[in-house]
């Protein structure tokens, strides 16, 4: 605890040894030679000036320890949140069938070194691959037919022991927490033998798919570019499994 004792002559020593004297500047002190010993404003502008120091020293440091106190309790709730959603979960084998674009831009380099990022990381958890279907693989003219044909190549890639997400606009809405409980862990649980996410093309999934499905799910109630939807959906199977851990990668 920081003290504050500045030494001041008493106000009968403070008249014995000094003479006074009023001038424009303020309160001159004169000691018995007249030569000038300091300026009276000046010696209590200083006093002042130090106690401000102090206070503003003890006030930021008191600040401080306030802002600590909150971070370190902040951090308490965001343990005990991953705690209580930890849980065992089995590292089902997971799987994205994806109707891709045959055009070069669909291999763009961005996408591709994100893509690449987070299928080394859920790789850490469970095996993990990337399927593509051609989009429109028997140039079909009419929508119907295009999605239809689409969903036959998807077909072939689906076994009949996977627990099939179809990625939909339609879909149901989840939390992570929720994505990670309901689907991730879900799966495993009953045994299922591959967890796979199905990504139409333009215009939807053909009716066979759809029938196959075992849930419904939208990323975002907006529409949006399948690259990026595939980005969005790699990153939440990630933080799913950061959830079932309890590693901090989710607050």
């Amino acid at each position: 605890m920081l003290s504050i004792s500045p030494t001041f002559p008493t106000p009968n020593t403070f008249h014995n040894r000094y003479q006074i004297s009023m001038s424009p500047r303020g309160l001159l002190l004169f000691g018995t030679n007249t030569n000038l010993i300091r300026c009276a404003r000046c010696v209590y502008s200083r006093k002042n000036a130090y106690i401000s120091r102090i206070t503003t020293i003890t006030t930021t440091a008191s600040s401080s320890s306030s802002s600590s106190g909150k971070k370190n309790l902040l951090q308490q709730q965001l343990d005990s949140n991953r705690i209580k959603n930890r849980r065992e979960c089995l590292p089902i084998p997971t799987a994205i069938i994806a109707v891709k674009s045959a055009g070069g831009g669909d291999e763009n380099s961005l996408y591709k070194k994100l893509e690449v990022d987070f299928e080394t990381k859920i790789k850490r958890y469970t095996k993990f691959e990337m399927i593509s279907c051609p989009q429109n693989p028997k140039n079909e003219k009419g929508i119907e037919e295009q999605k239809e044909s689409e969903g036959e190549r998807v077909m072939k890639k689906i076994d009949s022991r996977d627990f099939v997400v179809l990625m939909c606009e339609r879909g149901q809405s989840y939390t992570s927490e929720r994505f990670a409980s309901d689907v991730l862990c879900k799966s495993g649980d009953l045994g299922h033998g591959r967890l796979v996410f199905v990504i139409g093309g333009p215009f939807g999934h053909g009716e066979e798919v759809r029938a196959r499905a075992d849930v419904s799910l939208r990323l975002s109630e907006m529409v949006m570019n399948h690259r990026v939807a595939r980005m969005v959906l790699l990153e939440q199977i990630y933080r799913a499994w950061t959830i079932v851990r309890g590693e901090p990668y989710h607050q």
